[in-house]
């Protein structure tokens, strides 16, 4: 019973269809193709997007690094520039020039000093 089954089953595939049948197979066919091909595209599509959102993200993380060092610098060198103002202020030499240029001040003599009782 069953070899009947199945040879009536093979047969089926080999018998000549008729002109409507194949219209009809070849219409789901380009159906079932246009689909497949609609998503193989929108998989390429999103593949490529995600490739470039990827990419622009590293490019901009380079950008953010890059701005991010600058400003490090632009404060390094500000620093090294305070330490060095400061440095220059503890200099009792510099003191005694910038007193005498800028505030016309002089150094005290012996008879300046006052005691007080």
């Amino acid at each position: 019973m069953s070899d009947a089954f199945d040879s009536h089953k093979i047969t089926e595939w080999f018998r000549p269809k008729s002109a409507l049948q194949r219209a009809q197979d070849s219409e789901n066919h380009f159906v079932l193709r246009l689909v497949l091909l609609v998503v193989l595209f929108a998989t390429i599509g999103a593949a490529g997007v995600l490739k470039v959102k990827r990419s622009t993200v590293g490019v901009r993380t380079a950008y953010d690094l890059v701005r991010t060092s600058d400003e490090l610098r632009t404060q390094l060198d500000e620093n090294r520039r305070l330490e060095a103002q400061l440095t220059g202020i503890k200099n009792p030499n510099l003191l005694r020039k910038e007193a005498s240029d800028h505030f016309d001040m002089r150094s005290p003599t012996t008879g300046d000093q006052l005691e007080v009782d």
